[in-house]
């Protein structure tokens, strides 16, 4: 004996449609700015503008920080060669500093 077991469907049921009075009553209450009049410009190629002009910013600015990085990256070593080259150079000036220091006294 076999039992088929059904799923028991949780949603509720769908709402009724609109008629085409109330779309109508709709789109005449609806504010001139309201989305449903946007329309998107689609280039020849069948692209929003919008979008394509979005991620070729994208891509620009993605290649721009890349580029920054690297620049970042040879200021950051070159920063730290300074930094060492300063250490050594006051290291010796207080060794100079103290001998002449101590020929006086």
């Amino acid at each position: 004996m076999a039992m088929t077991l059904k799923k028991k469907n949780d949603l509720p049921p769908a709402p009724k449609l609109p008629t085409p009075a109330q779309i109508l009553d709709d789109l005449k209450a609806a504010d001139v700015d309201d989305p449903v009049f946007f329309e998107p410009s689609v280039s020849s190629n069948g692209r929003s503008d919008d979008s394509f002009q979005i991620a070729k910013e994208f891509m620009i600015t993605t290649t721009k920080l890349r580029e920054s990085d690297s620049v970042l990256e040879k200021q950051k070593t070159l920063l730290q060669q300074n930094y060492e080259d300063l250490r050594i150079m006051s290291e010796e000036i207080r060794k100079q500093a103290t001998e002449a220091l101590s020929n006086i006294y």
